[in-house]
């Protein structure tokens, strides 16, 4: 916007100016004027202006934020950093368990990757969207939503992902109070319902009852899609999902703590989990998640920067 459109807009500057013969008092008032003008020109490009302007501006926090996972498996999770090598074996069978305040929940079926979680994201995205438990998407869609190049090699990720969630069994008890007084229980597959249509390409998929209830209770963690997408590494988007799940900008966690919630393998050597988890850490500051991070006596601190978001 420029100076003269501003200054008829608001009504700075429109005074007949004074005529004063001290050059220092008068820089001094050009200085102040200058200043009102930039904070006036920035309000209006952070839409403070406005109630319109407002509207726009979360309209478009809510457009970056259209992931979305269960906060109770952000911050400790069934899915996995996997190699590629890893992932083209025969899965094995492992048993995972979360206790929340509400309730507990267990996984049991194929070891999950980190693409099974983005395939996730994106199939429940579609689901809040459609508003409907059960959706018909094409492989098409899917990979645009994943942000990956629509080929045979894409096609057949896509389909062995949505096979190993079937195949995975998400069993979920609820308490009002505690363990003792059981209020319900859900049991079922992480994708309850998946028919293939190989002519036309497309998927008609139901998610778990326990995704659903989660998005009624609002007990959800946004994410941002389009930064997870940038993200470079399997270790980074686990981490970023850790991250994001705690409102808090400054957070400390011990180093073991971390690998623990974003399921590193805990077979490796010390030195090779803290190399693991700085290179994580290095990609999540040059993205602008990160403001900064220090790890000391195997302590991982870090402050967020301007592209965290509120959930």
């Amino acid at each position: 916007m420029e100076r003269k459109e501003i200054e008829e807009k608001t009504g700075v500057g429109k005074e007949e100016e004074p005529k004063i013969k001290d050059e220092v008092l008068r820089d001094q008032i050009d200085k102040t004027h200058g200043a009102v003008i930039k904070r006036v020109e920035r309000r209006l490009k952070e839409g403070t202006g406005g109630r319109e302007d407002k509207e726009k501006g979360l309209k478009k926090i809510k457009d970056e934020l259209k992931g979305f996972l269960p906060t109770d498996v952000t911050r400790t999770s069934p899915f996995s950093p996997m190699r590629r090598s890893e992932m083209k074996r025969k899965r094995e069978r492992i048993t995972w368990s979360q206790r929340t305040s509400w309730g507990e929940i267990t996984c049991i079926g194929p070891k999950l990757s980190i693409y099974d979680e983005s395939l996730l994201i994106a199939i429940m995205n579609k689901t809040k969207e459609r508003k409907s438990e059960g959706i018909i998407i094409s492989r098409y869609e899917l990979c645009k939503e994943l942000g990956v190049t629509p080929c045979r090699d894409t096609y057949r990720a896509i389909e062995q992902s949505i096979k190993n969630m079937t195949e995975t069994t998400v069993g979920v008890t609820y308490w009002k109070k505690d363990e003792e007084h059981v209020d319900g229980w859900i049991v079922c597959p992480i994708l309850s319902g998946v028919a293939h249509n190989k002519n036309s390409g497309e998927y008609k998929i139901t998610i778990s009852p326990y995704f659903i209830k989660m998005i009624d209770m609002k007990l959800i963690t946004y994410l941002d899609v389009n930064l997870r997408k940038d993200l470079k590494g399997d270790t980074t988007k686990a981490l970023y999902r850790f991250y994001v799940s705690h409102s808090s900008k400054e957070l400390n966690y011990k180093l073991d703590t971390i690998a623990g919630c974003i399921n590193l393998n805990s077979a490796l050597p010390k030195f090779k989990i803290r190399e693991a988890i700085k290179k994580a850490l290095k990609r999540l500051r040059i993205s602008g998640y990160l403001e900064d991070w220090h790890i000391k006596n195997d302590v991982v601190g870090i402050r967020k920067g301007r592209k965290q978001k509120k959930r």
